[in-house]
């Protein structure tokens, strides 16, 4: 007999797995989901190993696999322990960020009658009893809350059997319907053209037969009509077939730009991570773009998204927030259009489900989202790009494991290859460390901001940052100007209104006061 040491989706502690009896009946491989038993009720689980000898001397066996295979990257299971030892949670929460969304079943108890019910039950017992009886199977959980005590008596004598039901998914596959030519071998399409009667069914076909995808199920029934669908389809001259939905669907149009002109700067990053998409063993693997404002770290973010694709990997690139997501969105859409799915929590459960699967299936080359995304499973990631590196909202604070995205995804690149390019203007203090050191990381800075104005003579040329004047109020006070705007600022916005252009002040607030001043100091 085969064992299994699954991590269950229960609070067993660090790393730590319970071992099952694998059915002879039974394929089971690391990674797959299955439901094992737990206590007096199922619970689902991850295979983390197989082995021929068990380290207990009894187990119970696994009770059916969930998924027909394994569900994790090859790497997955490793990245799982690792998140269980370094962020303290238990090994199923770690392999759950790997999921799909919704993926987590519900499981129901229900009692019914065993036996006729005996004359030595007490007031509170009978009443359990006739209420069970009554409804014949009626949830444990409708009963339990007043009446636990006397229920788990009456189970334990044998009176009432406890049974367990598998509730549905909360997400499940959607599928799109489509038709198609499917005609004899030595059949033309002239030939199969004389053989239909009447117009709408005429032009299904011919529709069919010259359009290089199959045409949707819906659009040909409100086209051409019922009559005119059912009628190939009993034909034998049209097939339908089944595909999972639910993925963004490729512009019809996509307008070619032209790629803006690198600087001598952005060059290099760019050099550097081609030699690292192309050579897996060169270090470091990370890469911090230390880039003020305006800079064009984007756009060494595309470029190496680009290289990364045309070596035949994929990419993920993270938004420290939602509403990052459609600014990032719209520029890489236009880099990569129909090859890009945005997944962040404003989706339904259902978008976020036939998403997974569809990245899983290879429909996309590049993921954009918040840190959840980083968990993409995409079939051969080779670049994991992270925006705004210092943003608080790469970690997880509020439901284990606590994971931060910039040090998992380190962990990634360690595990699969996939170098990681970060990027801040205000980079994290740690970060920016270990990358002024060379440790972890490789450092590249750029220092000024690109042009893009008509007024330059060419774009890309570097400009340098805005001027910023520091104003010492006390003095403006003693110089007997009591306005809480310096003299240059006021000469400064009469200048702004007065060459017609329009000028933004920010206030700072202090608790609920606008302005806090003291005249004294």
């Amino acid at each position: 007999m085969r064992y299994a040491e699954v991590a269950v989706a229960a609070p067993l502690g660090v790393n730590r797995t319970l071992t099952y009896g694998v059915p002879s009946s039974m394929e089971i491989s690391p990674g797959q989901l299955v439901w094992v038993p737990l206590g007096p009720r199922p619970v689902q689980g991850m295979v983390f190993a197989l082995a021929n000898q068990s380290p207990v001397e009894e187990t119970r066996p696994i009770i059916a696999a969930v998924t027909p295979k394994s569900l994790l990257p090859p790497w997955g299971l490793e990245l799982a322990r690792w998140l269980s030892r370094y962020y303290l949670s238990s090994l199923f929460e770690a392999a759950a960020l790997m999921l799909p969304p919704g993926f987590t079943t519900r499981v129901r108890a229900h009692v019914k009658t065993a036996k006729d019910m005996p004359s030595d039950l007490t007031d509170e017992q009978a009443t359990v009893y006739d209420t069970v009886a009554q409804g014949g199977r009626v949830a444990e959980r409708d009963v339990e809350k007043k009446l636990r005590a006397s229920l788990n008596r009456l189970v334990r004598r044998g009176i009432l059997s406890r049974d367990w039901e598998i509730m549905r998914p909360r997400a499940a596959p959607r599928y799109e319907r489509y038709l198609l030519p499917d005609m004899p071998a030595a059949l033309s399409n002239e030939d199969a053209l004389s053989q239909v009667r009447g117009p709408k069914r005429t032009a299904l076909l011919s529709a069919a037969l010259k359009r290089p995808h199959p045409i949707p199920y819906a659009a040909a029934m409100k086209e051409f009509g019922p009559s005119a669908v059912k009628g190939l389809l009993e034909k034998g001259l049209l097939a339908q077939e089944w595909v999972r939905g639910g993925g963004r669907k490729p512009p019809s149009d996509s307008q070619l730009r032209l790629l803006p002109t690198l600087t001598r700067e952005q060059g290099r990053v760019v050099g550097y991570m081609r030699r690292l998409l192309e050579n897996r063993r060169a270090s470091p693997r990370s890469v911090l773009l230390y880039g003020v404002t305006g800079s064009g770290k984007t756009e060494v973010y595309l470029r190496a998204l680009e290289r990364c694709i045309s070596l035949g990997r994929r990419g993920i690139l993270l938004v420290p927030e939602i509403s990052m997501t459609p600014q990032m969105e719209d520029r890489i859409n236009a880099r990569f259009p129909g090859r890009v799915v945005v997944l962040h929590s404003g989706l339904s459960l259902q978008q976020r489900f036939n998403a997974w699967w569809r990245i899983r299936a290879g429909a996309y080359d590049v993921v954009v989202g918040p840190r959840s995304a980083l968990f993409s499973p995409l079939p051969d990631l080779g670049l994991i790009v992270i925006d705004e590196e210092h943003e608080w909202n790469y970690k997880e604070e509020n439901q284990p494991p606590r994971y931060h995205a910039r040090e998992t995804a380190r962990k990634i690149s360690e595990l699969s290859g996939a170098p990681v390019l970060m990027g801040s203007a205000t980079p994290d203090v740690a970060t920016y460390y270990h990358a002024s050191r060379g440790r972890r990381h490789r450092l590249f800075t750029l220092p000024y901001r690109i042009r893009t104005k008509a007024s330059s003579s060419k774009e890309g040329r570097q400009a340098g940052l805005a001027k910023v004047v520091i104003e010492d109020m006390r003095q403006e006070l003693k110089e007997g100007n009591r306005s809480p705007f310096s003299r240059r600022l006021t000469r400064s916005l009469l200048e702004c209104v007065g060459r017609g252009e329009q000028a933004i002040l920010f206030l700072n607030r202090r608790g609920t006061s606008s302005v806090v001043q003291c005249r004294n100091c």
